[in-house]
């Protein structure tokens, strides 16, 4: 009984025990390929690592890691973002977002601030001023830019690129006036621009100026006939409805044109321009260095000096260079914000001061001084939302998104139009991923008002990346690289679309065959036919699964189409042994059973020791009646394995088939001992109390027979009638399916006469598909009909039943069950039982059920209604299915309408195979209903042992 109650406790405590996981053995191997610097193998690893366990944060912080080796600082970001959502509190994954998130901003700032340092140096060279327009430009800072174009206006005179590029500027501000006169005289410098004519006609067709408006745009297409700007220009001031773009139509786009310079270049460009067609060149790039430094561009040098590491060269002077080059930053930057902290302390509100200092402070990450700085500021002035926005600005680059977030919520609460502070609330909210359509409708209203502002294209990028609505992505992508081609973070996104779109083809390829294994699970093969058909329509499908489609037509009972797709596999993968085994199993199984004979021989011959092969080999023997051969294979295994219950069944089939003449006789095929005792009673003092033992006896294989005896009682609140029983059986098996039984015997009661008993059936039977059985019994009423009230008396009584069960490939239960009684006092009754169902797993079944009962005539000696009818729900739980226990429950609940009454039912059955010739089953039922006018309780148990000898 051990056995038995750890089940109950298992049962009980009900878990879901999995082996481990292999995510074990793809993070090792992840971490191997880390530490030798295969960044590409580590990666592959860590996609399916995280596949398997989405919620570890490592699996993210690790394959971020390696994005950053390889420089890709877009990806990397994602996965550390997505490693700290997971794990919020992790210091380290909050410094590898700060660290990445700073390689992101910088540039165009650090920009910025070097020109403007060459700009106090010398402040009469004009290219600076130049410089700091283009990168406000690119900034979407258009007024920023117009004032710095205006500086630089007053030094140099620009050339046709330039002008257009300010023009474009001038368009986005409103400032048309102001651009219109610039473009007449530059149309007259030089009338054989295109773009100038085009330019020129826009402006002057917004002035109102259509005729002026019109000769530019003729002027522009006699220059270049099918230029597209000046053919929408030219229909537009025409009344054509055409919506006009601005385009940069600088030295970027300027259709090939050579490009004017009119200053002579300035050293830090001209090394810049040198690497850019040749980045190898080590020389240039040291004195680029050197003259960055000069200029105290101190970041672009670190910049170059972490390129040339990149390089890996045998260099000497690198690493003195970058410890110089690193002294004098830390110098440089200490003095100027020992200078700007000096000159707060008598201006302690000065915003242009604290802003230049909280720079520097961002320059050498000390965020914490820089937040504190603003933070002070902002407790005296808590309505100064520039200063606010610095500090969200700060935040961000300091990793803190959260209350970046938090800040600019405030800010933008109060300066809702500011476009600026949408553009860094939507990327805030990227980043972290949270309120993505306030993210997206913040980021379109500014693309709505800045069309070509390349941080927002790259936020909505992202938007949709994560999103993974990638057509949406890559369209930003695309616009974003026509603004700038060589963008790190556009190229970035751009491979991790193309990435993400294999890994969605094959998330994709995944769900079909997860689904179509799905159906096959729950037992409707025609859909999962139809998912493994499309699954292996698709570029990638691995032809080695078509087997699990095979199975899909096998679970159809469709041999032929599951025996064509083996033979293809067979030829694909000749030397795939469990192929061929299959193969041979569904000759087996479909009924061909000479194919599957010659298959199995050959198996047997490649693989001696395999016993499933042999076992099968021995059962096609057997197909094709071939004893002696079968009982050979047979008696080869069982000296292997001689207490197998599968063998020993295998050999009852054969009775004395397959033996010689002088060969002992195997007679009988098996012997049994069956006690069993039972148990009856309910609240109207009716007891059926019976304990006795069957023999049973194995003829043939096809015939058995038993004797059995019982003693017992029944009684009443009154009287106690003692029993006993005799009875012997027949049962014959005439096909795999149906099977008969007929019995006969004699029911004694004491100083009573006795009673004969009889009873016949048939049944045919597939397992966990259909049954259909017909049973007649003759025997005392008593044994039929259970009342009080036939303890002294006896009636003879005749019983009918025709039941049958059938399991759809829907897997629908039918069942319906029809009984008739006849009882020697002329009384005769009908019962009707119909159920229909759903079966779940094959272990879980829920359904309806109608009940009828009815009696010609209602009796005093036994429950006889007229045309009593339930309605119920039942459920069928095959709550464990193991080799050796099975407990199987069932429940009713009912309603009585003509009495106004809840019937209910339960039901349990447990079974324990102690050994392979003992078995143990116990049997418990509890009932309420309605009978003789009163509430009705029954119980009832019973316990059943099966020893084979």
């Amino acid at each position: 009984m051990k056995s038995v109650f750890v089940c109950i406790v298992f049962l009980a405590n009900f878990n879901l025990i999995f082996a481990q996981s292999t995510g074990e053995l793809l993070h090792r191997e992840a971490l191997a390929n880390i530490e030798q610097g295969k960044y590409g193998e580590a990666i592959e690893l860590l996609n399916r690592f995280i596949s398997a366990n989405p919620q570890n944060p490592e699996g993210f912080n690790l394959r971020g890691k390696c994005f950053e080796k390889r420089g890709l600082y877009e990806q990397a970001l994602y996965d550390y973002r997505s490693a700290l959502k997971l794990d919020p509190d992790n210091s380290k994954f909050q410094s590898n977002i700060s660290r990445v998130t700073e390689e992101f901003n910088k540039l165009l700032y650090n920009d910025i601030s070097g020109y403007k340092r060459e700009i106090a140096i010398n402040p009469e060279v004009a290219c600076n001023y130049l410089e700091i327009g283009k990168c406000y430009k690119k900034l979407g800072e258009w007024q920023e830019a117009e004032n710095w174009y205006d500086k630089y206006l007053k030094r140099e005179e620009a050339s046709s690129d330039e002008i257009l590029r300010y023009t474009e500027i001038l368009a986005k501000n409103g400032h048309i006036s102001k651009g219109e006169p610039i473009l007449k005289r530059y149309t007259k410098k030089d009338p054989d621009d295109h773009r100038l004519w085009s330019r020129y006609g826009y402006f002057t067709m917004w002035l109102g100026k259509k005729k002026i408006a019109l000769e530019a745009f003729e002027n522009a297409l006699k220059l270049r006939p099918y230029f597209k700007e000046a053919m929408d220009g030219y229909d537009l001031v025409r009344g054509k409805g055409y919506v006009y773009t601005i385009n940069d139509t600088t030295s970027r786009y300027n259709y090939g044109l050579p490009i004017k310079r009119r200053y002579k270049p300035y050293p830090i460009d001209n090394y810049y321009q040198k690497l850019k067609k040749n980045p190898e060149d080590i020389s240039t790039r040291y004195l680029l260095i050197d003259e960055l430094v000069k200029n105290n561009r101190y970041e672009e040098a670190v910049d170059q000096l972490n390129f040339l590491d990149g390089l890996k060269i045998q260099d000497d002077r690198l690493d003195g260079l970058r410890a110089e080059v690193l002294d004098k930053r830390e110098k440089y930057y200490d003095s100027q914000i020992a200078s700007l902290e000096l000159k707060l302390s008598s201006k302690a509100e000065d915003k242009k001061i604290i802003f230049e200092l909280v720079e520097y402070y961002s320059l050498k990450e000390d965020y914490l001084k820089a937040n504190m700085l603003l933070s002070d500021y902002l407790l005296h002035h808590p309505e100064d939302y520039e200063v606010r926005y610095k500090k969200a600005v700060m935040l961000s680059r300091a990793g803190n998104l959260s209350d970046a977030t938090r800040e600019m919520e405030i800010v933008i609460s109060h300066s809702p139009s500011n476009i600026d502070y949408k553009l860094l609330y939507g990327q805030l909210l990227v980043w972290t991923n949270e309120n993505l359509d306030v993210a997206e409708e913040n980021l379109s209203e500014v693309l709505k008002y800045k069309p070509d502002n390349l941080n927002a294209m790259i936020a909505l990028s992202n938007l949709y990346f994560q999103r993974n609505d990638l057509i949406s992505a890559q369209k930003y992508v695309n616009e974003g690289l026509v603004i700038n081609l060589s963008d790190k973070d556009l190229l970035q996104l751009n491979k991790s679309i193309e990435i993400q779109k294999t890994i969605n083809a094959k998330n994709e390829l995944y769900n079909l065959l997860e689904k179509a294994r799905e159906y096959v699970f729950r037992k409707k093969c025609e859909q999962a036919i139809t998912y493994y058909n499309i699954y292996f329509e698709k570029p990638g499908a691995d032809p080695y699964l078509k087997k699990e489609l095979a199975e899909a037509y096998l679970c159809n009972n469709n041999y032929y189409d599951a025996l064509m797709i083996y033979g293809d596999l067979v030829n694909e993968f000749p030397g795939d042994y469990s192929l061929f085994k299959q193969r041979a199993k569904i000759y087996y199984w479909s009924g061909d059973s000479l194919s599957a004979l010659n298959e199995f021989e050959k198996l047997s011959r490649i693989d001696k020791d395999d016993a499933e092969v042999k076992l099968f080999l021995g059962d096609s023997y057997m197909k094709v009646k071939d004893y002696k051969n079968a009982r050979k294979v047979y008696e080869e295994l069982l000296a292997i394995s001689p207490t197998s219950h599968i063998l020993q069944t295998r050999m009852k089939w054969l009775g004395n088939e397959g033996l010689d003449d002088n060969s002992i006789s195997t007679f009988p095929t098996y012997f049994s001992l069956i006690p069993d005792a039972s148990y009856f009673t309910d609240n109207v003092d009716f007891t059926y109390s019976t304990q006795g033992l069957r023999a049973e006896l194995g003829v043939t294989s096809y015939l058995s027979l038993s004797v059995s005896g019982y003693l017992g009682y029944v009684s009443s609140e009154s009287e106690r009638l003692n029993l006993n029983l005799f009875r012997a059986d027949a049962y014959l098996k005439f096909t795999k399916y149906v099977t008969g039984q007929f019995g006969a015997g004699i029911l004694n009661f004491k100083n009573v006469k006795r009673s004969d008993l009889f009873s016949a059936s048939i049944k045919a039977e597939k397992e966990k598909k259909y049954k259909f059985e017909a049973t007649f019994t003759s025997a005392d009423a008593i044994h039929l009909l259970y009342s009080p009230y036939l303890v002294n008396v006896r009636l003879n009584a005749n019983y009918i039943l025709l039941s049958g069960k059938y399991i759809t490939n829907e897997a629908i239960l039918l069942a319906a069950d029809f009984a008739y009684i006849s009882v020697s006092d002329n009384n005769q009754g009908n019962r009707l039982n119909l159920k229909v169902g759903k079966v779940f797993d094959e272990i879980f079944s829920i359904g309806y059920e109608y009940y009828y009962y009815n009696f010609k005539t209602e009796s005093d000696l036994y429950w006889s209604p007229k045309n009593f009818e339930v309605h119920s729900g039942w459920i069928d739980w095959n709550a464990i299915n193991e080799n050796n226990f099975n407990l199987q429950l069932s429940a009713k609940v009912g309603y009585d309408p003509r009495d106004s009454y809840v019937v209910k039912e339960f039901d349990g059955i447990f079974n324990c195979k102690f050994t392979d010739n003992f078995t143990l089953q116990m049997r418990s039922s509890f009932g309420s209903s309605v009978k003789f006018n009163q509430g009705y309780n029954s119980v009832s148990f019973g316990v059943t042992a099966y020893w084979t000898l």
